[in-house]
């Protein structure tokens, strides 16, 4: 998947020119627009304790908690959203009110990173790691 997001990267920059499709994509989140929802905007103002208890609630799949979680996404992060790739956890944030306050999109790690690996003290061998800090 990353190596055929740089080539089409490669491709519209100009870098290269790519062969034809031999057929259309079957990745039906590709063209995908979330829409986004409408949302209270004004500010909250005031301090922390006077919106707690604050609660997360997973954002379950085909829930109306996922549609406002995708929609909040696309709508405010700064890289909008389609789609997430590999396992995750979506969270929503509300406050004591019921406002919603926040989201949280939690991946999945990368199955081998060496970098990461190398760091904490990762052993294939041993399959344990110890702190290197």
């Amino acid at each position: 998947m990353a190596a055929r997001t740089l080539l089409l990267k490669l491709e519209r920059s100009g870098h290269i020119q790519l062969p034809p499709r031999q057929r259309p994509s079957s990745n039906e989140f590709r063209n995908r627009r979330v829409p986004v929802v409408a949302l209270a905007t004004e500010p909250i103002h005031g301090i922390l304790r006077d919106l707690r208890p604050l609660a997360g609630s997973v954002a379950a799949p085909a829930s109306a908690d996922l549609r406002l979680f995708n929609g909040l996404l696309a709508g405010h992060h700064y890289l909008g959203h389609r789609n997430t790739v590999g396992e995750n956890l979506r969270y929503l944030v509300r406050d004591r009110m019921g406002r919603t306050v926040a989201c949280a999109l939690f991946g999945s790690a990368a199955w081998k990173c060496a970098d990461r690996d190398a760091y904490i003290g990762w052993d294939p061998a041993g399959g344990s790691a110890t702190c290197n800090d």
